[in-house]
Order: C-alpha cells, then structure tokens, then sequence
C-alpha cells in the first residue's frame, strides 16, 4: 500500500526518467510503453500529476478532470518514438481518476475517454477507439488500472480472461466478451509545466505497472452496443500497432435485440 507521502517523495526522488530510461525499462519487462501527456499549467509540478501521486480523503473531493494525449510508445534501437492515438490534434481525450478506495492512495486508477468532437456544422461525434483492434473493440473510454496497489485487483481481469477465452467458441461469438479483462503496460506520465516566461519544460515520470482494462461502460465489448465502422470516419494515426480511431456518424451505433452477454 502506499501511503499519503508516498508519491511526492518517489517523485522528488527516484522516478524521473529520460528517454534512455524509458527504453531500458521497456527492454527489460518487454511490456508495452504508454505515456500521458496532461495540458500544462504555471507551477513547479502539474496540477493532475501532484494530485495523482499524492493521497487525499475522498470524502467532499472533488475529482480532477484534465484535457490530455495518451501516446504509445515503441523502442527502435536505443531510441524512444510515439505513436499518437489520433491524426490530428484537435480530436481530444480526457484523463480522470476511476473508483473511490483507491484515491487515498499515492497511485491511482485513471478512466481514459475521449472528448465528443463538434464539427463546423455543430454536429457532435463521438470518437470511439482502441489500443488494440486485435484485443478490444473501439469504445469512448477504457481503464488503467493500478493493480500493484492491491493485487487481489488483478484477479478481476485473469478471471475475465480465463471466461472470455473458455466461452470464445460458444454463442458469445462475434468479438464480444462475458467479462472486463486487460493487459499490463508500463506507464508514464509527462509532467509538463507552463512557465511564467512562456517557455515550457517536462519530466518522464513513470507511475508503474497498469493494466489496460475494458470498463464498465464498454458496451461494444460485451455486446450491448454494436459500431459499424462503414459508418465511421478513420482518424488514426499511421501504425502498425492496431491503435485505431474513429468518428462515429449518423446510424454508426445500434443496439443488438437481444443483450448477449453481461459483466461477471
């Protein structure tokens, strides 16, 4: 467990890392690399970062929400490159923490959602992606979960994985699953700073070991929702990763009659 002080002081102390940092550890856990990139502000650590690596009473708080970019990050050689999860910067996403036990700790869950886009006719669309497309249907959110703050959490997802793979051949076919599951990741978090002289600066911090995780709202996944992508508009950045966006456009959701599968 971690407590209250915990986070600022491994902030001050240990976890800054620069990109030869971030290669190393990726070569050695061979676990995908993914980088939060938060909006800067004025001050001496950014406002989100500050309140995710610290513990606060829940009670009365209010939850932080904050514009962000999440990045995946891939190693060529000894050099650390990005890949945006979208083409074009004006297709937002949001970062916010996820359940309510755990914001007292100096490690924090983190729901991941994108930010409905309006276009020039006023037209609102949701974008719907996915870090993965062989792993999870497109959603407007998913999870990060900080499992190395309780390890029982990560029993939700070997579990679900464990149902989801033992029931892929039964009536629950067709990509949706019968429970969340994820997969682990290295994460890190860009502490970007505004300064007064309008120049900016930046650390690599790394938060630890997540879990990329499906969410409770991820209804394309458990079938409550089906996304037809020839009604969609491609807003992906170029790579080979399976990293895929989308613009949702008129009729591009439905909803199946019958409702296949529910969380377990």
């Amino acid at each position: 467990m971690y407590s209250s002080d915990y986070g600022v002081n491994f902030y001050k102390n240990f976890n800054k890392f620069i990109p030869a940092d971030v290669v190393s550890l990726g070569k050695l856990t061979n676990l995908p690399i993914y980088i939060i990139n938060p909006e800067p502000n004025e001050g001496k650590i950014n406002n989100f970062l500050e309140n995710t690596l610290t513990g606060y009473n829940e009670s009365g708080a209010v939850i932080p929400t904050k514009i962000c970019s999440l990045k995946r990050g891939i190693i060529d050689g000894t050099v650390l490159k990005t890949v945006d999860l979208v083409n074009d910067d004006k297709y937002k996403f949001q970062i916010t923490y996820q359940g309510s036990s755990t914001l007292k700790y100096g490690a924090k869950n983190f729901e991941i959602s994108s930010v409905t886009y309006v276009d020039e006719d006023d037209k609102p669309h949701d974008i719907y992606w996915t870090p993965n497309e062989n792993l999870f249907q497109p959603e407007t959110a998913f999870y990060l979960k900080a499992d190395m703050v309780d390890s029982s959490h990560s029993n939700n997802v070997i579990v679900g994985k464990f149902v989801n793979e033992y029931m892929s051949n039964s009536k629950f076919e067709g990509g949706s699953k019968v429970c969340l599951e994820g997969f682990p990741v290295l994460l890190f978090m860009e502490d970007n700073i505004q300064n007064t002289d309008a120049s900016s600066s930046n650390h690599t911090i790394f938060l630890g070991i997540y879990n990329f995780n499906l969410g409770r709202m991820s209804h394309c996944n458990l079938g409550y929702k089906k996304l037809d992508l020839s009604k969609c508009t491609s807003i992906s950045s170029e790579n080979n990763l399976g990293i895929k966006s989308y613009l949702t456009n008129e009729g591009a959701i439905s909803f199946p009659h019958e409702y296949r599968v529910a969380e377990v």
